[in-house]
């Protein structure tokens, strides 16, 4: 196994399917606790997959994105400090041919000390999508419903897997209360 040099900071794997509320929920949360440091996985990885892979992110097979994702791991130890960081990524993601990918390569997955996985009901996700400008007619319930059931799975299996506690975030249609959640679960646990 890997082990990733933490320097006594605390990592926070932070996921949930696009449009369960997750990246605002976490950048929320980081203005209510200044001491926690907010990582947008998507932001670093999107320019590295275009110049690896000539590929958008979205786009790349396991193995690929297993190698973005190490990459990704290797690089955030550099400027880790001691503290608490929030990471913003996903547990599983669609591919145009309905199949899924896994993001965590295992060999990471001992350096997380929480799991957080954000969930909302499908035809909430569905309206986020339809604001945020993807087409109605683009979007299947159905499927949404499924990336939800294989993030789930997923969620559980890597914390299971590695002995790492997991909390779910229900996350309606009040992301208030979904940030006070969080703030609570990361208060309690790291005495903020």
């Amino acid at each position: 196994m890997i082990k990733m040099r933490k320097n006594g900071s605390t990592l926070i794997y932070f996921g949930g399917i696009a449009g369960s509320g997750k990246t605002t929920i976490g950048r929320l949360t980081s203005e209510r606790l200044p001491e926690l440091a907010y990582i947008s996985s998507g932001e670093i990885k999107r320019p590295e997959a275009r110049r690896r892979f000539e590929q958008s992110l979205s786009l790349l097979d396991q193995e690929k994105t297993f190698k973005i994702n190490a990459w990704f791991f290797d690089i955030l130890q550099q400027p880790l400090t001691n503290g608490v960081h929030l990471i913003d990524t996903h547990y599983t993601y669609p591919l145009p041919d309905s199949t899924f990918v896994r993001l965590l390569p295992e060999n990471y997955a001992g350096t997380i000390d929480l799991f957080v996985l954000v969930e909302a009901m499908a035809d909430e996700i569905v309206s986020r999508r339809i604001r945020r400008g993807r087409d109605r007619d683009f979007i299947d319930i159905d499927f949404v419903k499924r990336e939800l059931d294989k993030e789930r799975e997923e969620a559980h299996r890597i914390s299971d897997q590695f002995g790492k506690p997991l909390e779910i975030l229900d996350n309606g249609d009040q992301f208030t209360n979904s940030v006070l959640h969080l703030v609570d679960i990361i208060s309690r646990r790291y005495h903020f």
